[in-house]
């Protein structure tokens, strides 16, 4: 009798044991899918801010170089030059 219960022990030990490492390993499984889910949709909202951030550095950029050399240039007193002011200098190649 003893050896019989011993058996049964044994057989339903390794059927815990054969249980909780499928459950690990489903678990484990679920996870991996969920991160790959999770890091696909970063990526992707990686991929819309890098192009946002890119169209709002050329808006600066744009804003820099056309309005404000504008307006620096009236604070210094600058102006357009004219088509009478300007001079050609011809210099002779010899």
């Amino acid at each position: 009798m003893k050896s019989e219960s011993r058996i049964i022990l044994r057989y339903i030990f390794i059927c815990i044991c054969a249980f909780l490492f499928l459950l690990f390993y489903l678990w484990q499984s679920i996870e991996s899918t969920r991160i790959r889910l999770e890091c696909r949709n970063l990526m992707r909202l990686q991929k819309i801010l890098v192009d946002e951030n890119d169209v709002y550095k050329y808006e600066i950029e744009k804003i820099k170089n056309s309005g404000m050399s504008g307006a620096y240039a009236a604070e210094r007193g600058y102006r357009m030059a004219l088509p009478s002011e300007v001079g050609v200098i011809v210099l002779s190649g010899k």
